[in-house]
């Protein structure tokens, strides 16, 4: 009957150093995106949760407040596919809203395929 996806961030699962009001909203969206699955999943209409962890290709994200940042990584990573591509990211959406009642996603984190993942580094925490 339909599908709310919720886009966030790394941020919504754990803190970093420097970015307590970041964190403070991504966990914010993502809690709001748990209540809303309590309550309307019985209902029929998924509810998703995507932290996209990298830089996407996409002017108004990373190249909106950082553009020399932005174009130099682009030109850096584009070859190795290190980039998040919003094609992919709206497959990977498009996906989740056509899942069967009997196997719904709650959550899936996207990252470039040459990233380590938040939770496989050798942090201090």
């Amino acid at each position: 009957r339909g599908t709310f996806i919720f886009t966030g961030a790394t941020a919504g699962l754990r803190g970093n150093e420097g970015q307590v009001a970041h964190s403070n909203g991504m966990f914010a969206r993502r809690g709001m995106a748990m209540s809303l699955a309590h309550e309307f999943w019985p209902k029929g209409i998924h509810v998703a949760h995507v932290p996209v962890d990298g830089i996407v290709d996409a002017p108004d994200t990373l190249g909106k407040f950082f553009p020399e940042l932005f174009e130099k990584a682009k030109a850096k990573n584009e070859t190795i596919e290190n980039i998040v591509k919003p094609q992919d990211v709206a497959e990977t959406y498009w996906h989740l809203h056509s899942q069967s009642k009997g196997c719904w996603t709650f959550e899936m984190d996207l990252r470039p395929w040459k990233d380590t993942a938040w939770f496989n580094t050798n942090s201090n925490m």
